[in-house]
């Protein structure tokens, strides 16, 4: 029996706004440790570590192309200037706000296979075939209708063969 397994491109429609909201932390972050700094008269490297921040943030911003080892860079800064600052807490729930912001904000995929179909976003879930009523692909939307009343639908940014998926999802759900 030959395995065949459609992979399927959907585009995050959120990912401008998680990456404005993620942006938008990195500069609060900068701004208060600017305002600390003020206050306790800081050493000169908690200077420069706001400033890379707000440039980080500032470019994330303007650029088209994110960089995402320099986010990653900046969250990392963010949290060992709290964590200088004595307040660990804080500095590790920015750390993981931010590291799941880089997770969520990511393109989505659905890998349909004989088996299961599996949504790899930044959390994958898995469905069974024996989950869903009924599925078609028709004019690049995927619509899945599962046996629990729920509905999903995704826009596919992939060229494929609707015919010829349509037929191969009937035929899984025929044997499930």
């Amino acid at each position: 029996m030959q395995v065949i397994e459609y992979i399927l491109s959907i585009k995050n429609t959120r990912s401008k706004l998680i990456w404005i909201l993620a942006n938008s932390l990195l500069i609060v972050n900068a701004l208060i440790l600017i305002l600390s700094i003020l206050k306790t008269n800081s050493q000169q490297w908690v200077y420069i570590a706001a400033i890379f921040i707000l440039i980080v943030a500032i470019y994330h911003f303007i650029a088209k192309k994110k960089k995402q080892w320099l986010f990653i860079f900046a969250a990392v800064v963010i949290c060992i200037s709290w964590i200088k600052f004595n307040y660990t807490g804080i500095g590790l729930v920015m750390l993981i706000l931010l590291s799941i912001t880089e997770r969520i904000a990511k393109d989505f995929q659905l890998i349909i296979n004989q088996q299961n179909l599996i949504l790899k976003t930044g959390f994958n879930r898995k469905f069974q075939w024996t989950d869903i009523q009924h599925i078609i692909f028709k004019e690049g939307i995927l619509t899945i209708d599962f046996k629990n009343n729920q509905l999903l639908q995704l826009t596919i940014d992939n060229k494929i063969n609707e015919t010829e998926f349509n037929q191969f999802c009937e035929q899984q759900l025929n044997q499930s």
